[in-house]
């Protein structure tokens, strides 16, 4: 039994590890007309319309701007290497980042949307 404390301990803090994008992230108000997705790593990624008709992804402590284009499948959205495509309440981020040279797959799930407006 003294050897199962430590170990129970062990799971309540790896249950409490995150990767998100910023460690207040979850705290900020959701920007007006944007969604919120929760990936399966951890991190959140943020969706908004920018002022110039793009989309912005609000993605690991930064901003990529990305276009729409058709698909009959769902929303895709493409920009700095990057593809976005939604599915209903899934979303898949996946590419080669530009900014950091880096490959990125992220399976997320839709949290919160804009409340609408009256």
């Amino acid at each position: 039994m003294k050897r199962l404390i430590p170990l129970l301990a062990l799971l309540a803090l790896v249950g409490c590890s995150t990767t998100s994008n910023d460690v207040t992230q979850n705290l900020k108000p959701l920007p007006a007309d944007a969604v919120s997705w929760q990936c399966d790593s951890g991190n959140r990624i943020i969706v908004q319309p920018s002022q110039d008709g793009a989309t912005e992804l609000l993605y690991r402590d930064g901003t990529i701007r990305m276009t729409e284009r058709s698909d009959g499948e769902g929303t895709v959205l493409e920009g700095e290497g990057l593809t976005w495509q939604v599915n209903g309440l899934y979303a898949e981020l996946s590419g080669t980042y530009t900014d950091d040279g880096k490959a990125y797959t992220e399976r997320c799930t839709r949290v919160l949307t804009p409340e609408p407006q009256e």
